[in-house]
């Protein structure tokens, strides 16, 4: 196995640069419900985004990347009171029963689509009143090397259909 396989082993959900997701969670929670609800609707206009960036994740620079963290934000403040760490993304959407359709347009998506994805998801998720973190979804948008992004669809979908068939 090569080194570049054996990176790609196991996805991974934070490095130097990214906190976890509990850390971004409590510091959503600790935001008045004003600048919640603005992170909710579109968090590029919102000053709570920046906020944040400044004390998270300061050296996110480029476009791209700023860009997956307003996505993965958004779905953080739509669920902000359903955070149960260890829940893992598939087992939440199969306990809220997401059609089998919706995961597939969800561990489908492309770069361009998959931000609608999550934030439909999120949405249906906070719906439900379904509890689970936000790593699958961090890992759905973070993790780029193309062997370790389908090991992260596989253990959604796998999580997923275990909690349907339970």
């Amino acid at each position: 196995m090569t080194e570049q396989e054996q990176r790609a082993e196991q996805p991974r959900t934070q490095t130097q640069a990214q906190p976890s997701s509990r850390a971004i969670h409590e510091a959503i929670a600790r935001l008045s419900s004003g600048d919640r609800a603005e992170l909710r609707r579109d968090p590029g206009t919102s000053l709570a985004f920046y906020k944040l960036q400044a004390t998270h994740f300061p050296d996110v620079h480029k476009d791209e990347t700023r860009e997956r963290w307003m996505v993965l934000v958004q779905a953080m403040a739509l669920l902000v009171d359903l955070y149960a760490p260890n829940t893992r993304l598939g087992a939440a959407l199969g306990e809220a029963k997401l059609s089998e359709n919706r995961l597939t347009r969800l561990l489908r998506a492309d770069d361009i689509r998959l931000p609608k994805q999550i934030h439909a998801c999120a949405r249906f998720l906070a719906a439900k009143g379904v509890r689970q973190d936000m790593t699958g979804f961090a890992w759905l948008l973070n993790v780029r090397e193309p062997i370790a992004a389908e090991r992260v669809r596989r253990q959604i979908a796998g999580d997923y259909f275990r909690a349907v068939s339970s």
